[in-house]
C-alpha cells in the first residue's frame, strides 16, 4: 500500500509539472510572443489639494 501511495504521489508531481509548463510549451510551438507587462504608476490628487480647500 505504501508503494502505491508513493507511485501515486510521483505521478501527481509529474502531472503538476507538466500542467505548469503547458502555457510556455504552447506559446513556443505556436510561435507566439506575449508583450511584456509594463508597470503603470498613477497618482491620485483630490481637488481640495489642488485648489486649497
Amino acid at each position: 500500500m505504501d508503494n502505491a501511495y508513493k507511485i501515486k504521489k510521483e505521478k501527481e508531481e509529474k502531472a503538476k509539472s507538466l500542467l505548469d509548463s503547458i502555457d510556455t510549451y504552447l506559446l513556443k510551438k505556436l510561435d507566439i510572443t506575449l508583450p511584456k507587462e509594463e508597470k503603470v504608476v498613477s497618482f491620485e490628487v483630490s481637488s481640495s489639494d489642488v485648489f486649497g480647500g
